[in-house]
């Protein structure tokens, strides 16, 4: 099958409210799961936690990465560890754990269920890569940026806005790909998106 990327740009993505502000989905997969049924094999987010004193959701089952973009947390994970995180610092934890946040900031955050793998990642303008698409990446702008975009079936420019997501959707193990991504912010050297990166695990024999 040929490789294909998506755009999503921020008036698409749907915004709720939780406990201590709101958050906006940027993509879950399958995409036609809901988050509310806990049936999701990976979900990518963000969350302005309005609170300065917040209790993460429990999530049994699933894996978790967080990042500030904006100001810092505190995070208490009961029994586990405790972590301070300034804009760009990262933690990961488990869906079971009993978490507190202290901090008003807005955070991405990429949750896994316990088959799949994946990271989160800074990247600055400039950012040059070539990814092999087996599985699946994306990048939230944290800018404006142009993103130059060479595959297989030719090469592509495109003008994203901030708070846009691009990506290249899932195809699971069997296409062996690889796509070569450039991006430019407005400014040399800011930072420019966050990459996500997310793996489906091999079972054990």
């Amino acid at each position: 099958m040929p490789l294909v990327y998506e755009i999503k740009k921020k008036e698409s993505l749907k915004t709720s409210l939780w406990s201590g502000g709101t958050t906006t989905e940027i993509y879950i997969y399958p995409e036609n799961a809901l988050y509310a049924g806990r049936k999701f094999d990976f979900r990518i987010s963000t969350a302005v936690v309005e609170d300065e004193e917040s209790a993460f959701t429990q999530l049994p089952g699933f894996k978790r990465h967080i990042m500030p973009l904006e100001g810092s947390m505190y995070l208490i994970h009961e029994n586990h560890h405790e972590i301070q995180l300034k804009p760009f610092q990262k933690d990961f934890f488990h869906g079971d754990w009993v978490t507190k946040s202290h901090g008003k900031c807005t955070d991405f955050n990429l949750m896994l269920a316990e088959n799949f793998s994946g990271n989160i990642d800074i990247v600055k303008s400039g950012y040059v890569e070539s990814l092999r698409t087996s599985g699946f990446f994306g990048f939230y702008m944290l800018c404006d940026c142009m993103a130059e975009i060479n595959l297989g079936s030719g090469a592509f420019e495109e003008k994203l806005e901030k708070g846009s997501f691009l990506t290249f959707p899932f195809i699971g193990d069997t296409v062996q790909e690889i796509c070569r991504v450039k991006l430019t912010g407005t400014a040399d050297n800011a930072f420019a998106a966050v990459k996500v990166n997310v793996n489906k695990e091999e079972e054990s024999k």
